[in-house]
């Protein structure tokens, strides 16, 4: 009798130590096992692997504000210089391909570009050059892209910022269709 115990209980042990991967609330035990190591071992679960949220840097007069002492310009001013002059590596918001610095300044809008500008008197059509103006107040809001985990047993949410970027206000002449704004990143930076 004591050597089926012994099995069984052996048996239990080798099934439950196997690697294979369980799935509970589509978090498997391998990246939960990872996540624990993460937090040191409090038992955290991956709630969710992407979330993208926004934050309004504009300051209404009618709302409090959204962040308290927050020195916007300053915060602008040193992420865009770094990322413009390659202190900082910037992503592509889609799909985080590296992008190059002229790649970051087009995005930003600070190239100079030629138009064709038609003349509506004669219908003769000029090219014009464009100077790449940026300026701070078109960054209207942060995007940040998260990582959320649970921990269960706790009650306990936690977000880690995975990446975080401008997100500039571009306003458009009638080609929009009705949409007098597009929002826009132009890059997002790792949150190392």
């Amino acid at each position: 009798m004591k050597k089926l115990f012994l099995l069984l209980v052996l048996v239990l042990v080798f099934f439950s130590c196997s690697n294979k991967k369980k799935s509970i609330n589509g978090v498997t035990n391998l990246e939960k096992k990872s996540v624990d190591t993460l937090f040191n071992n409090r038992n955290y679960e991956m709630l969710s692997d992407t979330v993208i949220s926004t934050v309004s840097l504009d300051m209404l007069p009618d709302k409090p504000p959204i962040f308290k002492h927050f020195n916007k310009k300053e915060f602008l001013d040193s992420l865009i210089f770094s990322v413009t002059k390659g202190r900082i590596k910037a992503y592509d918001f889609f799909d985080f391909t590296p992008l190059t610095i002229n790649e970051i300044k087009e995005n930003l809008g600070m190239i100079k570009d030629t138009v064709a500008v038609e003349n509506p008197a004669t219908g003769d059509t000029t090219i014009k050059v464009t100077n790449g103006n940026f300026e701070i107040s078109n960054v209207r809001e942060v995007v940040f892209i998260e990582k959320w985990y649970w921990n269960k047993s706790k009650n306990y949410l936690h977000k880690k910022i995975i990446a975080y970027g401008p997100v500039i206000y571009v306003v458009k002449d009638d080609s929009t269709a009705g949409y007098p704004v597009l929002k826009r990143v132009p890059f997002v930076v790792l949150n190392k």
